[in-house]
């Protein structure tokens, strides 16, 4: 599961756990810096932004967390929730643009 920023728009990109299929939801567009929230609970991980002047994050969708506990049988065993920060352009290469990322944390 992968939330990020795409040109000026939010997206979460999620393998779905029934048709192995890559899923995307794109929302609006991203105005100024941009927060991007992923909140793990239980049976859940719930993805949302803050943009701009918004005082309140927008929830962009809540998957549960078989999305990313599955196993299929060519892939290694799941080890827990990696979290990573980059800079990719669209077609997965290095970006030559650079990413200029101001803050970044963890809340357990």
């Amino acid at each position: 599961m992968a939330l990020f920023i795409r040109k000026d728009q939010v997206v979460v990109r999620w393998v779905d756990e029934v048709t192995d299929e890559t899923k995307e939801l794109v929302g609006p567009a991203s105005r100024g810096p941009t927060t991007l929230t992923i909140r793990a609970e239980p049976s859940t991980y719930t993805c949302s932004y803050r943009t701009g002047d918004m005082i309140e994050s927008q929830n962009l969708i809540a998957l549960p967390s078989t999305v990313i506990q599955r196993q299929r049988s060519f892939e290694s065993p799941y080890t827990g929730a990696h979290f990573g920060l980059f800079a990719q352009d669209t077609s997965l290469q290095q970006c030559l643009v650079p990413a200029y990322f101001d803050y970044a944390s963890l809340e357990t």
